[in-house]
């Protein structure tokens, strides 16, 4: 079994989905302008959903839905892009390889987007006009697909017709309709009007392989215009099928050309293609993926693979894997050489699969559902089993040179940290020594201070007075030997050793300028390098002046320094032991730096002890919160168990108060149609209406009598001669001619008469 895929990002939208894809194009960073071409690449990772409730108005929508995933953080966003189509909600999306084009069709048509994409990463849905070959009267598609260059588009409805179509030409190519049937079947075969389930061409676009439902799978020649291949589902038994099962035959449900790259002949009959088609096993309705040659077509491999039929499938565009979605909601990740299952998640959607498709790396692969959700799932290789042995050779020599490279790193970085921690001991020490040397010279300042002018105390002995034992010559040496050193510092001059008055070879920065100058007389920027006035050779040669005077007084300066701070580590002990009287008989022994450090390792644990109780309260106080939503969800659902008991009882009281009321109303009504014939049958209503009556069927009698006068003289008259009533009819227009004749020759014999009265 592969390994796992990251955590599955999926995400809930607010319409039933039934078909998706990815956006950019498959091969659009190649087709596109230079310009547009780096946005494609980056827009890989833009899907697009379609969905929504019918032409029922019940508040859910119709349209497509774009969201960006994002590889990195394996994120799918919300709703970014919202696209209407109306009253009628897309069934099948197909996305020009290339990435410009978006076809998509419902259950009235075909609607066509055109995509251009931003230097910002946004994109814009522009409709085109629908080619006047998808505007003719054609069924509801159940599968649409572009040819691998884009060159090509099939189409497949409801009543079986195949039609493929040259792009963007919009000629036609291909009509199952109208071409002449493959030698296995003939015109009176009841399989070729089932509806087309599923299509897709060749990787060289020469073959396209089409499912029905309940019937074979057909591949058909798109230049010959027939089929070469009439694929009929194999017997696959099944363990729990039952003997006596009605629907004891197999059934093709998807098919899919392997996908392999740098292969001759792709899926058109290369050494080696395969097409893959699902099956559903007779009577336990299991899942099976059954591999077929394209040079034989024959059956290669076929293996179970879902416990459940599978309501979607796809390929791998590097030809790897196969994904499948079951009728139960369930995703698999497939080998496509060995069919075997790599990854399952039983529970990755509620109910069906509806789509399916990989991204263009096929990496990711999409899935959605009528459930609403969408969810996008990472695919990565697991070394055993899918890796060949030189690969799994290479993998293992390059993790050994990386094993190496990082003892080496662990080594250096030891030796490194070692070296840091002596070079900072040396800087301790130094900063401890300079501190030191500016302390001492702020006494020598402050005793200073204290001699009045014109005061006969000797500075001398003011100085032995404070503590300070050496000569006040030699404190201002120091002094002017630090304020020169310093000025050096901030100049970026070279050290200077004091046992020798010469540069430190190590810090010298013997860098010429091209002109020859040395770089002691020139900033960093090329400027003559000063410090309020001072030059360089300046300090140097004062540097030069005292340097014997400081040498002869080196060693009382240093034996006072070394005084004073042996006084103040008495110090720091002596405060150390009153802080930690419990503990001076363990710590009596100890040095000063342990102590120190034991000191600074306390408060370090201390520290670390505070943080530790900090987040363990912080973690007390979200279970405590969490806690509390619980209590409050429990309330909630409390609350709402009580308001639905005593809703109802409300509705009963009103049920049967309706009721009442409805008797009540039935009682007055027959009360008022009593008083209604009351009102209506009086006696003197009631003698008038027998006697009409009496009239009424004294009527009925008469009319009855001439009824049967009338056919008994019928019957009369076809007893003499069966045509009688031909005869009547033709007296009866006679009659009417004559009558008619003499109208005229009246007219005629008054227009006459009116004429000789005028002579």
């Amino acid at each position: 079994m592969g390994r796992a895929p990251r955590d599955n990002c999926s995400r809930k939208y607010d319409v039933p989905l039934y078909c998706a894809s990815w956006l950019g194009g498959k091969k659009g960073a190649s087709a596109l302008p230079e310009r547009q071409s780096r946005t494609a690449v980056a827009l890989s990772g833009h899907a697009i959903f379609g969905g929504g409730g019918g032409s029922a108005k019940h508040g859910v929508r119709n349209g497509l839905v774009v969201a960006h995933y994002d590889v990195q953080s394996h994120f799918l966003s919300q709703e970014i892009q919202w696209i209407s189509t109306g009253e009628d909600p897309p069934l099948r999306l197909v996305v020009h390889p290339q990435g410009q084009v978006l076809l998509v069709a419902t259950t009235t048509g075909f609607s066509a987007f055109g995509i251009r994409y931003r230097r910002n990463g946004s994109m814009v849905f522009s409709a085109m006009e629908t080619p006047a070959a998808l505007r003719a009267e054609l069924s509801e598609q159940k599968a649409m697909v572009f040819s691998g260059d884009g060159s090509c588009l099939a189409l497949g409805g409801t009543d079986g017709r195949l039609l493929v179509f040259s792009w963007p030409a919009m000629d036609l190519l291909l009509d199952s309709c109208s071409s002449p049937p493959s030698p296995s079947s003939s015109t009176d075969d009841p399989e070729v009007g089932l509806p087309i389930k599923d299509l897709d061409f060749s990787p060289d676009g020469s073959l396209v392989a089409m499912a029905q439902e309940g019937g074979p799978c057909r591949v058909w020649s798109v230049s010959k215009k027939k089929v070469v291949a009439s694929l009929s589902p194999p017997a696959v038994a099944s363990s729990s099928a039952r003997a006596g099962s009605k629907n004891n035959r197999s059934r093709i449900g998807y098919c899919r050309f392997a996908r392999r790259c740098g292969e001759e002949g792709g899926g058109g009959g290369g050494k080696g293609s395969l097409l893959y088609t699902t099956l559903v096993s007779a009577g336990a309705a299991e899942g099976h993926v059954v591999a077929w040659s394209t040079k034989t077509w024959e059956i290669v491999k076929s293996r179970k693979v879902c416990q459940d039929p599978l309501s979607a499938f796809c390929v791998s565009g590097n030809g790897a894997w196969l994904a499948g979605g079951s009728c139960e909601g369930e995703l698999i990740v497939v080998d496509a050489e060995s069919l075997a299952v790599r990854w399952r998640d039983r529970k990755a959607h509620m109910v069906f699969v509806t789509a399916m498709e990989f991204s263009a790396d096929s990496s990711v692969v999409l899935s959605v559902s009528a459930d609403s959700i969408a969810r996008c799932t990472e695919i990565r290789r697991e070394g055993g089993g899918i890796l060949s042995r030189p690969q799994m050779l290479y993998i293992f020599l390059a993790l050994l040179v990386i094993l190496l490279g990082i003892l080496v790193a662990l080594v250096r970085g030891a030796v490194a940290r070692l070296e840091m921690r002596k070079e900072r001991l040396k800087y301790l020490e130094v900063e401890v020594v300079y501190e030191e040397a500016v302390a001492l010279l702020e006494d020598y300042q402050n005793v200073l201070a204290t001699i009045a002018p014109g005061s006969h105390l000797d500075s001398r002995a003011a100085l032995a007075q404070a503590g300070l034992k050496c000569d006040p010559e030699v404190y201002e040496a120091l002094e002017r030997r630090l304020v020169s050193m310093e000025a050096a510092q901030r100049l970026r001059l070279p050290l200077v050793n004091l046992e020798s008055d010469e540069p430190d070879k190590d810090a010298n920065f013997e860098l010429l300028r091209e002109d020859g100058s040395h770089p002691d007389e020139f900033g960093v920027w090329g400027s003559v390098k000063h410090m309020l006035g001072v030059q360089p050779n300046q300090l140097q040669g004062s540097h030069q002046r005292e340097g014997a005077l400081f040498l002869q007084e080196r060693s009382p300066l240093i034996l006072e320094v070394e005084a004073r701070l042996k006084d103040k580590c008495d110090r720091l002990t002596a405060a150390l032991d009153a802080g930690a009287l419990e503990a001076s008989a363990s710590t009596a022994g100890i040095r000063l730096p342990e102590r120190v450090s034991m000191a600074v390792t306390e408060l370090s644990q201390e520290r670390q002890t505070l943080l530790q109780d900090f987040y363990s309260a912080d973690r007390k106080l979200s279970e405590y919160y969490s806690v509390l939503e619980q209590i409050l969800g429990v309330l909630l659902k409390i609350t709402q168990s009580y308001k639905l008991i005593h809703q109802h009882e409300y509705d009963k009281i009103k049920t049967e108060w309706l009721c009442r009321r409805v008797r009540t109303m039935h009682s007055k009504l027959r009360v008022f149609e009593s008083l209604v014939l009351k009102d209506t049958y009086t006696p003197e209503t009631v003698a008038a209406l027998q006697v009409i009556r009496g009239h009424l069927q004294q009527a009925i009698e008469e009319a009855t009598t001439a009824y049967n006068r009338a056919t008994t003289r019928l019957r009369e008259f076809e007893g003499v001669d069966p045509h009688f009533d031909e005869i009547a009819s033709r007296y009866r227009d006679l009659t009417a001619r004559l009558k008619q004749s003499e109208w005229t020759l009246n007219e005629v014999q008054k227009d006459f008469a009116v004429h000789d009265d005028s002579q």
